[in-house]
């Protein structure tokens, strides 16, 4: 905890807000994820065209919370190098993650990934966020070593290659869908 002529730090502001919401948190968490595990079993039965169109709901639903939460925790982790075990109730900030990670493992089971609708921006959105993290990193550790041991010349060619892996990334992210069957016989 900051002290008390101390503005409190991100880490402690999120985990006090994490303690106070906890069981919020935990109850939202597991209707989604039962909610989008249920009913897509059900629609199974019937359609896997729908079933996976229902998914798609519970998916960004447990994708997007637990990518933003990755980011804050990596940031929290290598950028302000806090210890979130000694922050009261850290253990929470490390939960969406988990569960977004648990959920996707349990809709693999009952939803092929590549049927939902948009799935590919997602492997995107999260591609850019690890690359972004990745870049972030490597330029706040290693400054020092990329300026006097690697060169110049190795430094255009380590920005040229993450260049090439965020047009990549960001074009997965945000790339038209592919025509649909339909559409190919219309045109």
């Amino acid at each position: 905890m900051a002290a008390p002529d101390q503005a409190p730090s991100m880490a402690d502001m999120l985990a006090e807000f994490s303690v106070s919401h906890t069981w919020e948190m935990l109850a939202v968490m597991t209707t989604i994820t039962v909610l989008g595990a249920g009913i897509p079993a059900i629609l199974k039965q019937f359609s896997e065209r729908r079933a996976a169109q229902f998914a798609a709901l519970p998916i960004y639903l447990t994708v997007l919370p637990g990518v933003t939460a990755s980011v804050v925790l990596a940031y929290l982790l290598f950028f302000t190098n806090e210890n979130l075990f000694r922050l009261s109730g850290g253990w929470t900030l490390i939960l969406p993650p988990f569960w977004m990670l648990g959920s996707l493992f349990l809709f693999s089971k009952l939803v092929d990934f590549e049927a939902v609708p948009g799935f590919e921006r997602l492997r995107g959105l999260f591609g850019v966020a690890i690359l972004s993290l990745v870049t972030l990193l490597i330029l706040d550790r290693f400054r020092i070593l990329v300026i006097f041991y690697i060169g110049p010349l190795g430094g255009l060619i380590a920005f040229f290659i993450l260049f090439v892996a965020f047009k990549l990334a960001l074009r997965k992210a945000f790339a038209s869908p592919p025509p649909t069957l339909e559409e190919q016989l219309k045109g």
